[in-house]
């Protein structure tokens, strides 16, 4: 039985790592040629000269909607797809509003918000707002809600239809210490009456 002597054995060995750094080296050329191909734009050459015009492909056909309006009526509520969608945005844009029914007499007839509380007065941890409009004159309106100030409520009044407001502490008013949860009233004659939760102690 021969033995393969050790330089048989190592020109065996460097053919075989040869071959495999070859093999690499072929892959890794035949990848960049690659890369380099779909790195640039596609073009193709004009009929006049060398200029060179991008090629454009067609643009995409839009589908045809294939349910008619009769179909889509009946059955927009039971099924959800692009068809359905389309036409209840349809419906939408079809319906006017209800201002535009009346003639305008349902479009909101109010100006910019205004501030009823001044914060240089009563701070800014109000809450639990009420308000009430007078039934004889509807220029004239009172506010409360809780202040965290002496009495405990914030008592907020105007008299040209919420442009402008005066704001007190209840206390301004007479009230003595008191807690909070207000609340305010118009009397048919006129008269407003404003509560307030009262926790003195009651007297023995």
């Amino acid at each position: 039985m021969k033995k393969k002597s050790a330089s048989q054995s190592a020109f065996f060995k460097f053919r075989v790592v040869l071959g495999v750094l070859l093999c690499f080296g072929a892959i890794t050329l035949v990848l960049l040629a690659l890369g380099k191909v779909s790195a640039q734009p596609q073009s193709s050459l004009g009929q006049s000269g060398n200029s060179q015009q991008p090629i454009y492909t067609a643009p995409q056909v839009q589908r045809q909607n294939p349910y008619s309006d009769a179909w889509l009526a009946a059955n927009h509520g039971k099924y959800d797809n692009i068809w359905t969608a389309e036409y209840e945005t349809r419906l939408q844009h079809a319906i006017p509003s209800p201002g535009a029914l009346l003639g305008g007499l349902l479009n909101p007839l109010y100006g910019p918000d205004v501030r009823i509380s001044n914060g240089n007065v009563l701070g800014i941890g109000q809450n639990e707002f009420q308000i009430d409009v007078n039934p004889l004159d509807h220029l004239n309106a009172i506010g409360t809600s809780n202040d965290g100030q002496t009495a405990g409520v914030g008592i907020f009044r105007t008299t040209d239809g919420g442009a402008t407001w005066t704001s007190h502490d209840a206390s301004f008013y007479g009230v003595q210490a008191a807690c909070c949860d207000p609340g305010v009233a118009y009397g048919s004659d006129g008269s407003v009456y404003a509560i307030i939760l009262d926790t003195s102690l009651p007297m023995s």
